[in-house]
């Protein structure tokens, strides 16, 4: 019997997108799962769980899908950690907040608070901007570049790369939409709106806004992380408070990389890695990328892992 790969957990944050197997989870294991999202619920104001089908979660704002996501998130680890030991967990964007409480180095109430304060410190120092998000799917770098580097479009900031094939845009809305059509333009496989209204990552648009939620952070209960977290900022594998607290302060309004991520987990001899949330996005990201990883998800991690059938990721 061959060895199990060595894995890390992936936890996904702003922008998920359901694919269909997440209520499947919820009904499998509702021990794992509705506690949480029914803590998350009275936080967010409505009741989570019947988002995951028929388009309640799209019709939820923000703040309230990113509840979700998280519960989501850290319910299904508290179903798989177990059974694939990680060697280390990453997250990309908001996801932190289950990367943290999966690690041990945050109660799940106190992760749910820091994104709370995450996302009302993004907002209000974002307000009255009129800001969001676009991806870009299969631009020619040099032609993202010249249209960056337009000085009509000067609050533009690329503040994810996703993969070698996509990227994350953070601006003014209007000159979001600007640039969006030229890239469409330009060729683009896909250049859209993500269904957020924040500026997020983006370090003139939330200028400040880490220090105020640095102040935050200091108040919850930090403990060392039994499962390092690796910062996509720059790559380090972070254990201790000091260092997972100045990471998450830092993540709400500096551009981070999953694509460096994904190479630093590569490097270190990680050869499975379990997306550890709704949807399917950092699996997909994954296929435009150079390593050799296999990906589980909501929908393949059930057979994978021997906890039920499942399809072929």
């Amino acid at each position: 019997m061959s060895p199990e790969p060595t894995t890390a957990f992936a936890f996904p944050g702003v922008g998920v997108r359901l694919c269909g197997h997440e209520p499947g989870w919820v009904a499998r294991h509702p021990k794992a799962f509705r506690p949480l999202l029914r803590l998350a619920s009275e936080r967010a104001g409505v009741e989570l769980a019947s988002r995951l089908e028929g388009g309640g979660f799209e019709a939820l704002d923000d703040r309230a899908r990113q509840l979700l996501t998280f519960a989501f998130s850290a319910g299904l680890w508290r179903v798989l950690g177990a059974r694939a030991r990680p060697v280390a967990l990453a997250a990309t964007s908001f996801g932190v907040y289950a990367a943290l409480e999966a690690a041990g180095s945050l109660p799940f109430a106190d992760a749910m608070a820091a994104l709370e304060r995450a996302e009302a410190v993004v907002a209000e120092t974002a307000r009255g901007v009129g800001g969001g998000l676009g991806v870009v799917l299969g631009m020619d770098g040099a032609d993202l570049a010249a249209l960056l580097d337009d000085p009509r479009r000067r609050s533009l900031c690329l503040v994810n790369q996703n993969s070698d094939l996509c990227c994350v845009v953070a601006g003014l809305r209007r000159e979001l939409e600007d640039f969006l059509r030229e890239c469409a333009s330009l060729g683009a496989l896909k250049a859209e709106l993500l269904e957020v209204a924040l500026p997020y990552h983006h370090p003139r648009l939330l200028a400040g806004a880490s220090e105020r939620f640095r102040g935050f952070l200091a108040g919850l209960r930090w403990r060392p992380a039994a499962v390092p977290v690796i910062s996509s900022l720059d790559r380090r594998w972070l254990r201790e408070p000091e260092e997972l607290a100045d990471f998450t302060a830092r993540n709400i309004a500096e551009p981070i990389s999953w694509r460096a991520v994904v190479a630093e987990l590569h490097a270190r001899g990680v050869r499975r890695l379990v997306e550890c949330g709704p949807g399917l996005s950092l699996t997909q990201n994954g296929r435009f990328m150079p390593y050799e990883l296999a990906y589980l998800n909501v929908r393949s991690a059930g057979r994978a892992l021997g906890l039920e059938p499942g399809a072929a990721p």
